[in-house]
C-alpha cells in the first residue's frame, strides 16, 4: 500500500508497479539476471548519497571500505556501483544498450554515477569497459517527494484504514515531482514516462539545484539546529520561529544563485515546502535526516556558500547550518555518521580543522573560518557551562 498523507487525511493506493523484490546482498546473481533480461531498458538507483562511495570531490573513493572490499571480490561487501559495473560489462559483451538512472540527492547525479561506474570498471579491469560510453546513457534526474521512515504507529494507522496488516506499506506526502534529463540509450522508449507526469528536460540541473538547496538544505538545517533546540520532528522544528527565520534566511542565500529557468517558480515552491514541512502526520524524524550528515552537507549546503562567494556575498545562514552540524556531533550526535570519529572530536582542543577536512571545506576564507570557529566555540562554551550534553 502507498499511503499518501495529505492535509485532509490519508489516501491509500495499492502499489502495482512492482513485479518482484530481490535482495542483492542475498542473491546478487538474481539481480544481475534481471538486468540482463532482453526486455530490461533501465536500471534506477535510490541508494542515498552515501551509497555511491564518493570522495568529497564527487569521484569514486577506491579506499572506501565497501568499494575496496567489492574490488577484492568479497561477496559480503557487494556495492551498488560494483554490481552495476559488472552487469554493464556483460551487456557490453553483446553490445546491448542500457539506461542507468540515479534518483538520489547528488548534484549532476547522472554524471557522478557514470564516472563512478567507469572508475570501478577500470579498477576492476572489467572486460569491454571501452564500450560503456557508446552503449550506456546516465541521465541526471531530480525526484522530489518526502518519504519518512515507517513507524509502528504509522503502520497501525494504515492497517486500520485498509483493513489488513500490510507487509510493506510506504508512507509518503501527496506532493511529487520528477524531472529527468532527456537522454536515453538507443532503442529506449523511456520518453513514455511523460505520460505519467515526468518532466523531460535538457536542463535537469536547474530543478536539481532548486530541490537540493531549498528542500534538502533546509531539511539538514532543521535536523541539526532543531535537535539542538530540543525538537524531534520536522513539523515541530518548522513551527519554531527562530528556526523558521533561519530557514527563510538560508532560502534567500540559495535564491541568489538559482537558474533563471526555475527562479519564477521559487515563491510557490517555498510556500509549498512550508506547507509540506508542517504536516504533523508525516512524523518526519530529525535524526533520520541527520544520518550521514557529512556526505549530505557536501551536496546541500557547501554549494550555497561557494556560489555566494563567487558573486562576492556572504552566506551566514548556510554557515550556521554547518555550525549546527558540528555542534550536533559534539553534543547529541545520535544519528550515525561513519565519516566522523565523534569521541576524538569531542576530546580535541580545536575540532574545527578536522570537521572542515571531512566536509571538504579546505577553501574557506579567513573570515569564513573565523565565523565558523566563533559559532563553534560559543556553542561549546554553552555545553561546558551546562555540565552535560545539550538535549
Amino acid at each position: 500500500t502507498l499511503a499518501q498523507r495529505r492535509s485532509d487525511g490519508l489516501d491509500l493506493v495499492r502499489i502495482t508497479a512492482h513485479d518482484k523484490v530481490i535482495v542483492a546482498q542475498d542473491d546478487p546473481g538474481a539481480v544481475t539476471d534481471e538486468i540482463l533480461r532482453p526486455e530490461t531498458q533501465a536500471i534506477s538507483l535510490t541508494i542515498t548519497e552515501k551509497g555511491y562511495g564518493l570522495t568529497a570531490d564527487g569521484i569514486l573513493d577506491i579506499a572506501n571500505p565497501e568499494i575496496a572490499a567489492d574490488l577484492r571480490g568479497e561477496a559480503q561487501h557487494l556495492s551498488a556501483i560494483g554490481l552495476v559495473a559488472r552487469a554493464l560489462s556483460r551487456l557490453a559483451a553483446d553490445r546491448r544498450p542500457m539506461t542507468i538512472l540515479s534518483c538520489d540527492n547528488l548534484v549532476n547525479n547522472g554524471g557522478k554515477l557514470e564516472a563512478a561506474v567507469t572508475a570501478f570498471a577500470e579498477a576492476a579491469d572489467l572486460p569491454h569497459r571501452d564500450r560503456f560510453g557508446a552503449l550506456f546513457a546516465f541521465p541526471s534526474s531530480m525526484v522530489d517527494r518526502i518519504t519518512p521512515r515507517l513507524t509502528a504507529q504509522m503502520r497501525h494507522e494504515i492497517a486500520l484504514q485498509r483493513g489488513v496488516d500490510d507487509a510493506a506499506p510506504v508512507l509518503t506526502e501527496g506532493f511529487s515531482e520528477w524531472s529527468l534529463e532527456d537522454r536515453f540509450a538507443a532503442g529506449s522508449d523511456l520518453a513514455q514516462l511523460q505520460r505519467v507526469g515526468v518532466t523531460l528536460t535538457s536542463n535537469v540541473a536547474a530543478y536539481e539545484a532548486r530541490k537540493l538547496h531549498f528542500l534538502n538544505a533546509s531539511h539538514s538545517l532543521l535536523a541539526f539546529a532543531g535537535r539542538l533546540a530540543g525538537h524531534k520532528m520536522v513539523h515541530q522544528a518548522i513551527a519554531d520561529p527562530e528556526l523558521l527565520a533561519q530557514v527563510l534566511g538560508l532560502w534567500a542565500e540559495a535564491e541568489r544563485v538559482m537558474s533563471r529557468e526555475v527562479r519564477d517558480d521559487i515563491p510557490d515552491y517555498q510556500s509549498a515546502l512550508l506547507e509540506r514541512f508542517s504536516v504533523a502526520g508525516m512524523r518526519r524524524m530529525l535524526d533520520q535526516i541527520a544520518t550521514d550528515g557529512t556526505v549530505k552537507l557536501r551536496e546541500r549546503i557547501l554549494p550555497i556558500i561557494r556560489a555566494n562567494r563567487e558573486v562576492g556575498l556572504p552566506a551566514p545562514f548556510a554557515q550556521s547550518a554547518i555550525a549546527a552540524w558540528m555542534n550536533y556531533n559534539l553534543s547529541i550526535g545520535s544519528a550515525p555518521d561513519p565519516m566522523l570519529d565523534r569521541a576524538a572530536l569531542r576530546q580535541a582542543s580545536d575540532p574545527l580543522p578536522e570537521f572542515l577536512g571531512k566536509l571538504g571545506m579546505t577553501d574557506l576564507s579567513k573570515t569564513e573560518r573565523h565565523d565558523l570557529g566563533r559559532l563553534l566555540f560559543r556553542a561549546r562554551s554553552v555545553f561546558a557551562d551546562a555540565g552535560q550534553d545539550h538535549t
